[in-house]
């Protein structure tokens, strides 16, 4: 898939209709932390990206250059 994280996260979230503060809440993080991730601000770390797709009942993946995806 070639979306980003956030882009793929914020598709995710929608499909799930969840809002950003629902999912944050399901994830145990801040809704800041999702807000600033879907808007491209910041990019996650593994165990952040890891809570949040768990969240969403998906897994992630770490590829070439530590690009983290949704799987």
């Amino acid at each position: 898939m070639d979306e980003n994280f956030g882009t793929q996260l914020k598709r995710l979230r929608l499909s799930e209709g969840l809002t950003q503060k629902e999912l944050a809440i399901k994830a145990n993080v801040s809704f800041m932390t999702i807000n600033l991730i879907e808007k491209e601000k910041v990019k996650p770390k593994p165990l952040t990206a890891s809570k949040i797709a768990r969240a969403l009942g998906h897994n992630i993946v770490i590829g070439k250059n530590n690009i983290i995806t949704i799987e």
